[in-house]
């Protein structure tokens, strides 16, 4: 998570390092940065969203 929040996408090195630190393959490392990339975008979305949605109703209150 560390890693991720350095960066969010991997290079060679940095995506063998991750791999023996962390006792997965390479293509798991790999997919799982490309999951968490995915869960930050709906996360980011969805906060959008609800910050349109939550303005939108602060307008018509006032």
């Amino acid at each position: 998570k560390n890693e991720f929040a350095k960066n969010n996408f991997l290079d060679a090195s940095r995506r063998e390092r991750i791999s023996a630190e962390t006792g997965l393959n390479i293509n798991q490392v790999c997919y799982w940065f490309q999951y968490r990339r995915v869960k930050e975008r709906k996360l980011q979305g969805r906060a959008r969203v609800v910050n349109a949605f939550g303005s939108n109703n602060d307008n018509s209150v006032a």
